[in-house]
């Protein structure tokens, strides 16, 4: 017989002597016996007998069914943590790509802002020089026009000077010229043609 055999023997045997006495001292026709000074110290006794014998026979067969409980909730707790555990890693690995995709995304705005204002500066640019080109075009015209305007303004001032100087010329001419110089200039006028042809 093995030692764990000889072992629950022992504590069986001692299971059954410790019941025995429970029994025997907890007998009703013991108690009606005279009831002296030594009762009170006797009930005292044997409630500390009998609570070491209820918590003996608890620790006995409950110490393995209370192990057994303890160690499967402990092992089913630690089972729980870790999963828990395991679920809070890959919420932190995901919480770390979140970020980094946030990062590329901030990174990315950052980017496109730059982009965007550099475009505008270019488009500011070319919209100054466009307004200055068109700028240069007016003002162009407006030197063409002035220019036009001048020479219209010179053509009309000489035609009016050549009008008046006509009219003064035919005011003063008649007074001057006399029909012998009108046949001179006649004459003048076709011996220019003869040398012509």
């Amino acid at each position: 017989m093995s030692i764990d055999g000889r072992k629950s023997r022992r504590n069986l045997a001692a299971l059954i002597i410790g019941l025995a006495v429970l029994i025997v001292t907890n007998d009703p026709l013991w108690a009606a016996e005279e009831a002296g000074n030594w009762r009170a110290t006797y009930d005292l006794v044997m409630r500390w007998i009998n609570f070491g014998i209820l918590v003996g026979l608890i620790f006995y067969f409950a110490r393995r069914p209370v192990a057994n409980l303890l160690t499967s909730q402990a092992t089913r707790h630690r089972e729980r943590i870790g999963e828990l555990e395991a679920r809070r890693d890959a919420a932190l690995e995901r919480l770390a790509e979140a970020q980094q995709v946030q990062q590329a995304y901030q990174e990315r705005l950052v980017d496109l802002r730059e982009r965007i204002v550099a475009q505008g500066e270019q488009q500011r640019e070319a919209l100054i020089e466009d307004a200055r080109r068109e700028g240069e075009v007016l003002i162009a015209q407006a030197h063409r026009r002035i220019g036009l305007a001048l020479r219209d303004a010179r053509t009309q001032l000489r035609d009016e000077m050549v009008d008046l100087a006509v009219a003064r010329a035919l005011e003063k001419l008649p007074a001057l010229v006399m029909p012998r110089d009108n046949d001179v200039r006649v004459a003048h006028f076709f011996k220019a043609i003869q040398r012509v042809r």
